[in-house]
């Protein structure tokens, strides 16, 4: 698994190399970290994690998108009715004015 190789790059925390050994990263309860496994563990369990959340956030991305697509046609066709109607009083006051 590419998550436990030896020289691991953790993004924003630190670089993992070796046999749990982080630079970077404060261990916690300041104890060392207890070996690879379990830090390749957390590393995977935040990995699921932030997969969730941005599943969840591209989900709502395209919900928003859908909508606002729909309202610009729906303004769009509004606005190219408005001009109809504008041009149909124009054509009948241009009428009662002959």
């Amino acid at each position: 698994q590419r998550l436990c190789d030896a020289r691991l790059q953790l993004p924003l925390h630190g670089t993992l190399h070796g046999a749990g050994a982080v630079h970077g990263v404060v261990p916690r309860g300041g104890e060392e970290a207890h070996g690879g496994l379990d830090v390749c563990q957390e590393v995977g369990d935040l990995r699921k994690t932030l997969n969730t959340e941005v599943e969840g956030l591209r989900a709502e991305f395209l919900e928003l998108k859908t909508a606002l697509k729909q309202q610009l046609e729906l303004t769009a066709g509004l606005a190219s009715q408005e001009v109809n109607d504008a041009e149909a009083r124009l054509a009948q006051l241009s009428a009662q004015q002959r």
